[in-house]
């Protein structure tokens, strides 16, 4: 049976600690892929780059990873958990395992996940077909997740998170004061002076989602 890890995430932009995170997950429960899909409309976020860029700096950031690959644009009229995940998983095998990839914050999120009319509770509809890793920056409480892992009755493996200071809130500030950020690709960096993206400060986000 092969392994699949799903990191979805808003990626505004890439940036080092998203690969290292998606590295160590991958060697740490032997996935034979991890596939990077960005949001169209990230949950709790305004003001999020255009779609196509942070493709554009995904595309670019893991070009040289065999192991990664990205999703285009699977969910975009799509308003349901279930449906989302679907959209996603219908590329692989039927008898594929499935790892949903996220941070420590975006997992303690989890269970507001479907919160609308049409989809309330939704994220129950997945929690047989995956388990997750959860990266956990020094300092995030075990319980907390703990706690959730028994609510939902599903697998969840932590992983310390690889590269806890990297921020695509802090990147975004650099590069709106015109500096050169640290943990970003350079051919990513490239990519944002060309495009002229972010020269105006942005909401901030929560790191590694």
């Amino acid at each position: 049976m092969s392994r699949i890890g799903i990191f979805a995430g808003t990626f505004d932009p890439i940036h080092n600690g998203h690969i290292a995170f998606a590295t160590a997950a991958s060697q740490a429960l032997a996935l034979d892929k991890v596939v990077f899909v960005a949001e169209p409309h990230p949950h709790r976020k305004t003001q999020v780059t255009a779609l196509r860029h942070r493709e554009a700096m995904l595309g670019i950031a893991f070009k040289q990873q065999p192991h990664f690959m990205m999703l285009k644009e699977p969910w975009r009229n799509i308003d349901t958990v279930q449906a989302r995940f679907e959209q996603i998983t219908k590329y692989f095998k039927q008898d594929t395992g499935f790892y949903l990839l996220m941070g420590g914050d975006a997992f303690a999120y989890l269970e507001h996940w479907g919160d609308n009319i049409r989809d309330r509770g939704g994220y129950k509809a997945i929690l047989s077909h995956v388990a997750f890793i959860v990266a956990l920056r020094e300092g995030n409480a075990h319980a907390e997740i703990e706690a959730i892992e028994q609510r939902i009755r599903s697998k969840v493996i932590i992983i310390p998170s690889p590269e806890p200071m990297q921020s695509s809130t802090a990147i975004r500030a650099s590069l709106a004061t015109g500096q050169n950020p640290e943990g970003i690709a350079p051919e990513v960096l490239t990519y944002i002076r060309t495009q002229n993206l972010y020269h105006v400060p942005q909401a901030p986000d929560l790191p590694l989602t």
